[in-house]
């Protein structure tokens, strides 16, 4: 028994179309977006505390300074003293 490939497309074709194949629903479209969308998101979120944890290390410690601090108002011109 040889079945052409016409008949066989064909068949498959309505076979398809009658049952009504539940990926080309509406809702299983937007849950389909939706799983795509919350993978996107996280992903993204797990880069982002990737890039603040990494930024937080390079962070430099700096010593506490050992300059004097003025008890009034400093001029800040070059050359004059009052």
């Amino acid at each position: 028994m040889l079945i052409s490939t016409k008949t066989l497309s064909l068949f498959l074709c309505l076979l398809v179309a009658l049952t009504g194949c539940s990926s080309f629903s509406q809702t299983s479209r937007q849950e389909r977006a939706y799983r795509k969308y919350v993978q996107k998101q996280s992903r993204q979120r797990a880069k982002q505390q990737e890039k603040f944890t990494r930024q937080s290390t390079k962070i430099p410690k700096l010593p506490p300074s050992t300059g004097s601090v003025a008890a009034g108002p400093v001029s800040m011109t070059a050359g004059t003293s009052e």
